[in-house]
């Protein structure tokens, strides 16, 4: 699992924000040890332009078998 603040997990965020046309929308699952990992992934989207509509956390196993979950929703700004 990559921290929020890790190198890679930015150049993607930034690669993938930059990649999309204003007013798009981007959903993530992944897995997250605890909703403050979660809520911690959702801030550094922000500085890519994307704004957090919906942060949900599971305490369940997912479909491919992490126990603790996360999705994210987000859209890029609109021009």
């Amino acid at each position: 699992m990559y921290s929020p603040g890790d190198q890679a997990v930015h150049d993607f965020a930034r690669r993938l924000a930059d990649s999309l046309k204003a007013g798009a929308y981007v959903v993530s699952e992944e897995p997250y040890e605890t909703p403050k990992t979660l809520s911690d992934q959702a801030e550094s989207w922000k500085a890519f332009g994307l704004k957090l509509l919906r942060l949900e956390y599971r305490e369940e196993q997912s479909d491919w078998g992490q126990p603790n979950f996360g999705r994210l929703l987000f859209q890029k700004a609109k021009s």
